[in-house]
């Protein structure tokens, strides 16, 4: 009996990991304007400037239409970018730092 209640934790959390895609970040592109945008919203976010983040949110709408992020990247940053103008700087840099460090270099 243990045995199988074992068994249905592990098959329903292999299927949330599937289901949420293991909650790894949206990768951004690999191009020199997707990872300025990256480092101009880290910038933003770490002085906590409004400002700069206001015109990160609007490079990142125009990289999005432009095709230069995945729509996927564009949502995460743009959840960042709320978090920011929220003024919940500290989630906003949590947020923003996880999907750096789920970025994997492209050979």
């Amino acid at each position: 009996m243990i045995a199988r209640r074992h068994w249905l934790v592990f098959a329903m959390l292999v299927s949330l990991g599937l289901i949420t895609g293991c909650g790894k970040p949206p990768q951004i592109a690999d191009s020199p304007e997707a990872l300025k945008i990256a480092d101009a919203l880290w910038t933003a976010i770490g002085k906590q400037n409004k400002d700069l983040l206001t015109a990160t949110a609007e490079r990142v709408t125009q990289l999005a239409e432009a095709g230069s992020i995945s729509p996927e990247a564009k949502d995460f940053l743009q959840d960042v970018i709320r978090r920011g103008e929220s003024g919940d700087w500290d989630s906003a840099h949590k947020k923003l730092k996880s999907f750096i460090k789920g970025q994997r270099r492209v050979k």
